[in-house]
Parts: structure tokens; C-alpha cells; sequence
């Protein structure tokens, strides 16, 4: 066998390179191989391929969730995926249906999981400003704390409130006088006092 270039053997040797043994114990470097770890974890992977963008989930039963959201989504950027969590295969997000029936969701291109205000806020800070001051400003302590307790008290009496826009307004303000239903969760329109 005739070689036309130096031996690869001898090349190595010359050059100063000395070819490595990868033993049993040695380290490999986790930006070597990132996708490893995916591949052999049980968990569920919010970020697959099928996902590149966040995610944000919430209750497709409510009516004034719906409202809520194209709300939002009109004002709001365009960034994350905004679907009904009945739509969705929550097991593959990581997510249980006592979560995503108790709070929206957000879950990020990392698998971060946000509930809540923190969710809304979370939306609030890939969306052009003034909106990413705002969701900013709630993702600290303090005001993180007062959205949260907002939000609560929102979620618990949203079969009571009206759709977030004029029409709703007006539609809980006839159903106050006896003239209708406000559009809601299914329950009944704010009692009369």
C-alpha cells in the first residue's frame, strides 16, 4: 500500500497532537452534548421542537376568560402561544389539570412554569412597551404580591364579573336590572341585592 502524504500517525506525532483515550470517568462538558440530557430524561420537554415559542393556557370553559385573553392578545405581543388548556396535551408541557384549572398558565421556552399574575406578567414582558415596564414592575416583590391577591380575587368572583369590554359592561349592567346575563363561566349573573 503506497500513501501519496505523511503517515496520519506520524502527522499527529510531528505536529504536537497526541490523539485522546475518553476514559470511563472522564467529564464531557454539558455544551458538548445538551441534548443528551433531553434524550434520556422521562420528564416532558416544554421546549420540543413542536414548541419554540411560550405557551400561555387558559380555561376555554370561561367566558370571561376568553374575553380576558383576546383582550390581551390585542394588546398584548404575539410572541407565545395562547391556546385554551383543553386544546393542549398538558402532560407533554408538564402540567397537571389542577393547575391550569386554578390559574393561566405560562410556560416558557425553557420549562419554566408561571402561574397567575406571574403568568400575565410574564407575557407582559415580551410584549412591546409600555407593557414590558408594567410586566416588569409586577414580576418584583411587592407589587408581585398585590397583583397575585388581585388576581385571586378576581378569579374567584369571574362568574360575577363582566366580560372585559363595553359590550360586557353593558350586558352585566342589564343583568344587574333583571334585563339579562352577563357572559360568564355558566353560573348565574350577579345576584341582586
Amino acid at each position: 500500500m503506497t500513501t501519496t502524504g505523511p503517515d496520519r500517525n506520524s502527522d499527529m506525532t510531528t505536529t504536537g497532537m497526541e490523539p485522546t483515550v475518553m476514559t470511563p470517568d472522564a467529564v464531557i462538558p454539558d455544551a458538548v452534548i445538551p441534548d443528551a440530557v433531553a434524550l434520556t430524561s422521562d420528564a416532558p420537554s416544554p421546549a420540543a421542537p413542536d414548541h419554540p415559542r411560550p405557551v400561555f393556557l387558559w380555561d376555554g370553559d370561561c367566558g370571561f376568560c376568553a374575553d380576558s385573553t383576546a383582550l390581551l392578545s390585542r394588546h398584548l405581543s404575539a410572541v407565545p402561544d395562547v391556546q385554551p388548556w383543553q386544546a393542549v396535551d398538558l402532560r407533554r408541557l408538564g402540567l397537571t389539570e389542577t393547575q391550569v384549572s386554578a390559574a393561566v398558565q405560562w410556560v416558557g421556552t425553557d420549562g419554566a412554569v408561571r402561574s397567575g399574575a406571574d403568568a400575565v406578567a410574564a407575557w407582559m414582558t415580551v410584549s412591546r412597551q409600555p407593557w414590558r415596564g408594567l410586566g416588569r414592575f409586577i414580576s418584583r416583590p411587592l407589587p408581585g404580591l398585590c397583583a397575585a391577591a388581585v388576581y385571586d380575587r378576581i378569579r374567584r368572583n369571574r362568574n360575577r364579573l363582566p366580560s372585559p369590554t363595553w359590550s360586557g359592561l353593558l350586558s352585566w349592567a342589564r343583568g344587574l336590572r333583571g334585563g339579562g346575563s352577563a357572559r360568564s363561566c355558566g353560573l348565574p349573573a350577579t345576584p341582586r341585592r
